[in-house]
């Protein structure tokens, strides 16, 4: 079974409607049924903070999100340890030219451990460091 990576982007654009990547991400989550998926912690870190001012509901809403992806039999994810950090924090260092954020080098840093190169994402640094991002084809 092929796993994927799930980024932040992915994760907003299932849940928001008015997300421009909300169709595309429907349908991709609807050919993985019953995938396997890898994320981060720093990754809900960012979809929580990302609903951090939307209101009540949504910020309800954005936490059962991330506790059910969190809780699920397909779901691993992997924790910031500081062997991890330094790792992706030397990335960070080695890419100076890109505009990486230190998350994006934590998430590429733990799909390289985990030998997985299909990132649910939008965002094109995946690109860039070699993953296919599979919300931009």
């Amino acid at each position: 079974m092929k796993r994927h990576f799930v980024d932040t982007s992915y994760l907003i654009a299932l849940v928001s409607e008015h997300d421009p990547y909300h169709e595309k991400a429907l349908e991709i989550q609807e050919e993985l049924l019953g995938s396997a998926y890898l994320s981060t912690s720093l990754i809900q870190t960012e979809f929580l903070n990302f609903f951090c001012e939307a209101g009540r509901f949504w910020r309800g809403f954005a936490v059962s999100v991330s506790k059910e992806f969190e809780a699920s039999p397909r779901t691993v994810v992997t924790q910031m340890t500081l062997p991890l950090f330094k790792e992706a924090r030397g990335l960070y260092n080695k890419r100076l030219d890109k505009g990486y954020s230190l998350t994006d080098c934590f998430s590429m840093v733990v799909m390289k451990h985990h030998d997985i190169n299909l990132a649910l994402t939008t965002d094109k640094h995946f690109i860039q460091e070699g993953f296919r991002a599979l919300l931009l084809e």
